[in-house]
């Protein structure tokens, strides 16, 4: 067999063999893809309408992205240093605990005044990093983004509304 024609016939094993591998590697993502949970969370500073007067509340939301059922079990919102916050209102148990199919989310307001009145009690001063914290079945922590604000400035903002 001439040089040329072996030549030709390794560079063809060599095409198939990437061609084979990264069809292997895209085939389990996409697998892995399709079978983890995906919770996307949130913690925002919202006001809501629902009631004659206006409050100011933190949103704690969860969404499932992911195409299997996660089952949230806890909710709290992460102080610094990692300790946490689970409010007596609302009563957490008339969110949790809370099957997502893919696509359903969960939002628990936590009105302002509560959270500030935790802050300040626990020494909290200033500006403060706070996460929302959800727990799932299996017991796998899900994290938000971290909110950054102002200890003082949301008193403030909280002495301005009447609770709720």
């Amino acid at each position: 067999m001439p040089s040329d024609i072996r030549d030709l016939v390794t560079a063809i094993t060599v095409v198939v063999a990437v061609y084979g591998a990264g069809l292997a590697t895209y085939t389990a993502v996409t697998t892995r893809r399709t079978t983890q949970r995906l919770l996307r969370t949130r913690l925002t500073l919202n006001v809501l309408g629902d009631t004659p007067e206006p409050r100011t509340v933190f949103l704690l939301s969860a969404a499932n992205a992911g195409q299997r059922v996660v089952k949230i079990v806890s909710a709290c919102i992460r102080f610094p240093g990692g300790s946490q916050f689970m409010p007596l209102e609302p009563p957490l148990g008339n969110y949790l605990p809370r099957e997502l199919q893919e696509g359903d989310d969960l939002n628990i307001p936590i009105a302002l005044e509560h959270v500030v009145q935790a802050l300040q009690e626990s020494g909290y001063r200033g500006r403060v990093t706070l996460h929302a914290q959800f727990r799932d079945v299996l017991g796998e922590l899900h994290l938000s983004r971290p909110l950054r604000g102002n200890v003082e400035a949301w008193a403030r903002l909280a002495a301005k509304r009447p609770a709720a």
